[in-house]
């Protein structure tokens, strides 16, 4: 079966404009495209459930397990948080929400009476697949996943969490963004319909900061309401329906069209103001259970009017429930004999002692933040520690200060005063040296054995993906180089390699300097896009990282190998990034390579400089003639340029060359020495605080120069 998503949702009345903020359309279309036969077994499913027999009065139980991705502690959402976005399930899913109150009862919006009670419960879990103790909710700190992120998320191959098994638990994923696969906003959440569960991908991706009414949400927690619909089988209020149409207004059977309600009216489009007097379709349905023209039902929990909305209807209910008889998934969830599995009617009981931090390689005289996670109803704790301002605690969330360079371990006993559980975390804590590498810094990893190194070198992975590693199998200069192998990895992983806090404070405001690096790379097919990036931090990893150089898809190397890629000499290019301006002068400035794969091929790095340049032309040398051999291999990108300017160019052996910048007038806006490497070498050059006009990119070296005219 190939993958599709069937619903992107954004609540646009949280934002500041409209547009197609959903992209199922596009997505159900992308599918049937690949399988045509979709549209009419989508089509079956979706009519069979609005014409199944109205189902009496039920209660169903689900459980539930929350996967929450984070970074480093951004987007980590407390438990509490987590149990509210469950909470506002349970109130709107057995109309128990105090706003039912609004729901319409006039002539033209009729409502009221046919507003239902879903009579489902949600559950988080307290036994997990293999039968343990758990709160339903489990927590990995996955930067490259929590981010923009996709499906690619939902396995813990990838560094992610994979579902538990989707016949057993519903499926939560939590992150900080998501794709917006090519819709026209911002996505906060998307569902798979239970017809199609796409395997271990059925359940639900949405933002931390729309669950639930607590902690970092920003919503009213109906996001996760609207999410769920979707994944028992519901469609948007202004869907077209599965049998192709153009429009959410009809006159045909409501059964077989639309969102196959035949008391929610049909509506045309998504809107997100709650206007009561909207009513954007005048058509009557064959069968449409008002047998009038009504207004749009805007309080439905399907439709984008989210300051509005409370109430799913009758017809609604009736394809959830029957959701429950066709999808075998749902029916082994909703079990009996399931429910007993996944423990969800157990008495809460304390079981397990864990916790997190919001950082494990310090500084020194960091503060360390330490968040117990320890389930269900801890209220003792006793922490150890080695190597902090102090050796123990009975907080909950201590703070703990490391002035001494090390690596440490933290244990936590915690407990309910009848039952008690430890958990010890070896070697969790890294304390940088306060011995900053001074500048000029080169680094050929030629001393290395792996990683991490002391004080220089520290790899932030994806587990159970490839890490950078150090490499024999190829190297620019002497015999090692570092390795990330990306050959053969599955999804989309982003593995970062940091370095050692460096001293810049002895740089001048006027001086300039260059980070330098070799690397070596090429697909494995064309349509790859992966990324190399460049990003500085000037607080000795603490705070914002700031991207100053991403290399992606061609522009990375516009070259393919489908065997396992190991380069030779003339492969290596030699990158040269100048804009690392005097706010980064600082003696905690560290920098880093993340790479962002994308199922391709293999990519190594050599050869690491930062070095000091100057802003002035202590380098121009008066009577200089063009050179031939400089001008033939200058290329410039793009251009005309708006941010970046990207200057290529082959020298034959070693030497210092100027790059500068000139205005019309000849003034020099930028002036950088580039320690140039034989073979390619790329200059990345800031563009953006250049005013429109004219300029030249002046390329020096001591026995000639070249010109070459750009426009910004």
């Amino acid at each position: 079966m190939k993958r599709f998503t069937f619903s992107l949702l954004l609540l646009p009345q949280l934002l500041s404009a409209q547009g197609n903020w959903c992209s199922t359309t596009d997505k159900i279309n992308e599918a049937i495209a690949l399988d045509p036969s979709l549209r009419n077994h989508l089509h079956e499913l979706a009519s069979q459930g609005a014409q199944a027999t109205v189902h009496a009065k039920v209660q169903i139980t689900i459980p539930v397990v929350i996967h929450i991705i984070h970074d480093n502690g951004v987007g980590n959402i407390s438990d509490a948080q987590a149990q509210s976005a469950l909470d506002v399930l349970n109130r709107d899913y057995n109309r128990t929400n105090l706003d039912a109150v609004n729901t319409r009862n006039t002539s033209t919006a009729p409502f009221a009476p046919i507003a239902a009670n879903v009579g489902i419960t949600f559950i988080l879990a307290k036994l997990d697949p293999n039968g343990n103790c758990t709160n339903g909710i489990e927590r990995r700190s996955a930067p490259g996943l929590t981010y923009n992120t996709g499906d690619e998320c939902k396995s813990t191959a990838n560094g992610g969490l994979s579902a538990w098994p989707v016949n057993k638990y519903l499926n939560i994923w939590v992150v900080n963004s998501i794709n917006s696969s090519g819709s026209a906003g911002i996505v906060l959440g998307y569902a798979y319909l239970p017809y199609f569960p796409n395997g271990n991908n059925y359940g639900i991706l949405i933002r931390a900061d729309r669950m639930g009414t607590i902690g970092l949400s920003v919503d009213s927690g109906r996001t996760l309401t609207h999410e769920m619909g979707h994944t028992l089988g519901l469609s948007h209020t202004f869907d077209s329906g599965f049998g192709g149409g153009a429009s959410g207004c009809h006159a045909d059977d409501c059964s077989n069209n639309g969102d196959y309600a035949c008391d929610t009216p049909p509506s045309d489009v998504a809107t997100f103001n709650c206007s009561t007097s909207q009513n954007s379709c005048t058509q009557i349905p064959t069968n449409d259970d008002f047998g009038i023209d009504v207004l749009d039902q805007i309080e439905n929990y399907m439709s984008y009017d989210g300051g509005c909305q409370n109430m799913f209807s009758l017809g609604q209910k009736n394809i959830i429930l029957n959701a429950f008889t066709t999808s075998s998934n749902l029916q082994g969830v909703i079990a009996n004999s399931n429910l007993i599995a996944t423990g969800v009617n157990n008495a809460v009981t304390f079981c397990k002692a864990d916790f997190s931090s919001n950082k494990t390689v310090a500084c020194v005289g960091d503060a360390v933040q330490y968040t117990d996670y320890s389930f269900t109803g801890p209220t003792n704790w006793a922490w150890t520690f080695t190597g902090g301002d102090i050796s123990s605690s009975t907080l909950q969330n201590p703070v703990v200060v490391y002035n001494t360079p090390g690596v440490y371990s933290v244990t936590l006993t915690s407990g309910d005063g009848v039952g008690s559980d430890v958990e010890t975390k070896t070697n969790y804590i890294t304390v940088l040296s306060p011995d900053a590498s001074p500048i000029p810094y080169v680094e050929g990893f030629e001393s290395y054995g792996t990683f991490p190194d002391n004080n220089n070198w520290y790899v932030n992975n994806n587990s159970g993906s490839a890490a950078w590693n150090i490499s024999t199998l190829a190297a620019r200069s002497g015999t090692k180089s570092v390795r990330l192998g990306n050959f053969g990895q599955n999804g989309n992983f982003s593995d970062e390699l940091v370095s050692g806090p460096l001293d810049l404070s002895i740089l001048q405001p006027t001086e300039t300097i260059t980070l330098s690096f070799r690397y070596a790379y090429k697909k494995k097919t064309t349509g790859d896009n992966e990324r190399l990036r460049v990003a500085i931090n000037t607080n000795c990893g603490n705070g914002t990282w700031n991207t100053r150089k991403t290399l992606s898809g061609s522009a990375l190397s516009s070259l393919t190998q489908t065997t396992t890629y190991v380069p030779v000499a003339a492969d290596w290019v030699t990158s040269h990034v100048t804009n690392l301006i005097s706010l980064y002068y600082l003696d905690n400035f560290r920098f880093k390579f993340i790479f962002d794969s994308d199922n391709g091929n293999n990519i190594f790095l050599d050869d690491i400089n930062i070095y000091q340049g100057t802003s002035s032309n202590e380098m121009v040398l008066v009577g200089l003639e063009e050179s031939t051999a400089i001008n033939s291999s200058v290329q410039l990108s793009p251009n005309p340029t708006t941010t970046e300017l990207n200057c290529t160019f082959e020298v034959e052996e070693n030497q210092e060359m100027l790059v500068s910048i000139i205005d019309a007038a000849g003034k020099t806006i930028q002036a950088h020495k580039i320690n140039a490497v034989s073979g390619k070498n790329i200059v990345y050059l800031e563009t953006g605080t250049l005013s429109a006009g004219k300029y030249n990119l002046v390329v020096q070296s001591k026995t000639g120069k070249s010109n070459h005219p750009f426009v910004k």
